[in-house]
């Protein structure tokens, strides 16, 4: 079976972005998933675009936010979201377990095989690698 392009979607920066970047790339993986470990790679590919575009949202100062989800060989997914956010290193913060903010870079951190951020004039991304 083929790899699927590269999907890409733009989403208004509003509280309900994770939860429509969340459908979004369920929906663009469902194409290439089967097996559990298909499944594992879908469920952790929601749950950090949905803490990238949390991120893009509260902290990006923009009006939209753009994701594009690529299937690169073997199956490894690469997610990127950007924003026309803040100038500078994005840093993790020191966790808060009690708090309600600080662990969504702690979280792609841990889950993703690789991550990292690009800077360009006008935009900022953050991106993630997952394998099968």
């Amino acid at each position: 079976m083929s790899a699927p392009p590269t999907t890409r979607f733009e989403l208004r920066c509003s509280p309900h972005a994770p939860a429509a970047a969340r459908r979004l790339v369920r929906s663009a993986l469902r194409s290439c998933a089967s097996g559990d470990e298909r499944g594992d790679l879908v469920a952790d590919a929601e749950l950090l675009v949905s803490e990238l575009i949390s991120n893009a949202v509260i902290h990006g100062q923009c009006d939209r936010t753009v994701c594009e989800i690529e299937v690169r060989p073997a199956g490894r997914v690469r997610i990127a979201v950007s924003d026309p956010g803040l100038s500078g290193e994005i840093r993790t913060r020191t966790a808060d377990l009690g708090g309600t903010g600080g662990m969504g870079l702690h979280l792609v951190g841990r889950l993703a095989t690789e991550w990292g951020q690009e800077h360009q004039p006008g935009r900022r991304t953050v991106w993630f690698e997952l394998e099968p």
